[in-house]
């Protein structure tokens, strides 16, 4: 091994030795090696497929509320449902949804029911694609 191969080989290994100082989110000094890093890039994209599943699950759940209160309101306003009626109403739609949660109906399947029992179809086109995309998300959260 001649002299230059000896200075290139203790770099790498100083390169890999090397103590890499930050700060954690709450503020402390933590240290990790450059093996270290190395370890962590490998639970890199399950992390990442995880926290894509908990956004979209939290995002679900804040449209639901969302869309929740508007129909809670309208009744409330223009049907005149008084704290009874919203009650029953509420518990009704949340009985639904948690049948959608555990896999019992599909939301093309609830469009349809739909469609099918009143001959009633929103004025919005929805892709069946799509909600076949948020069926998938919710079996993964499972």
């Amino acid at each position: 091994m001649t002299r230059a191969e000896m200075r290139r080989k203790a770099k790498e290994i100083a390169k890999e030795n090397k103590v890499l100082n930050f700060k954690t989110a709450e503020g402390q000094l933590a240290k990790l090696t450059a093996k270290d890093v190395k370890n962590l890039t490998n639970l890199k994209e399950e992390f990442i497929a995880q926290m894509k599943l908990d956004c979209m699950s939290e995002a679900s759940d804040a449209a639901f509320i969302l869309l929740l209160s508007i129909p809670l309101i309208v009744a409330k306003d223009w049907l005149g449902f008084g704290n009874k009626r919203l009650n029953e109403f509420y518990h009704r739609i949340m009985k639904t949804y948690g049948c959608y949660l555990d896999g019992y109906v599909k939301l093309s399947e609830l469009m349809q029911i739909l469609y099918d029992e009143t001959n009633f179809k929103t004025d919005f086109q929805v892709d069946k694609a799509v909600l076949e995309k948020w069926d998938t998300v919710i079996k993964a959260e499972k």
